[in-house]
C-alpha cells in the first residue's frame, strides 16, 4: 500500500482524482491505496451484488447495491482526522 503526503477532509476525498484508476482510502487525513481485488475476489463480488439486488428486488425495498465508495467511519479520536473505507459492496437506501 502507498500513502500519500497530501492531507484531505472526507469532502475533499470524495472528490479526489488523480487522474489514475487507483482507488484510496482515507486514515487521519491521508490517502492509502488499496490494491485492486484478485479475480477470485471480484467473482465474489459480483455473486453477492447480484444476490443483493435480487433480493433488494423481491423484498421492494428502496436500497441500492454499491461498489467502490468512499464511506466515511468518522474522525480518529487520537488524531482529530478523517477516516474512510472503501467496502467491496455497500447496501444503501437511494436518498444516501
Amino acid at each position: 500500500m502507498t500513502n500519500t503526503q497530501t492531507q484531505l477532509s472526507f469532502e475533499e476525498y470524495l472528490t479526489y482524482d488523480d487522474g489514475t484508476d487507483n482507488r484510496y482510502e482515507l486514515v487521519d487525513g491521508e490517502l492509502v491505496m488499496v490494491p485492486l481485488p484478485t479475480g477470485e475476489h471480484s467473482d465474489v463480488i459480483d455473486f453477492l451484488s447480484d444476490t443483493f439486488k435480487a433480493e433488494i428486488s423481491k423484498q421492494g425495498q428502496p436500497w441500492i447495491v454499491k461498489r467502490d465508495v468512499g464511506v466515511y467511519v468518522g474522525i480518529n479520536p487520537k488524531t482529530g482526522k478523517d477516516r474512510s473505507r472503501t467496502p467491496d459492496l455497500c447496501v444503501i437506501t437511494q436518498a444516501q
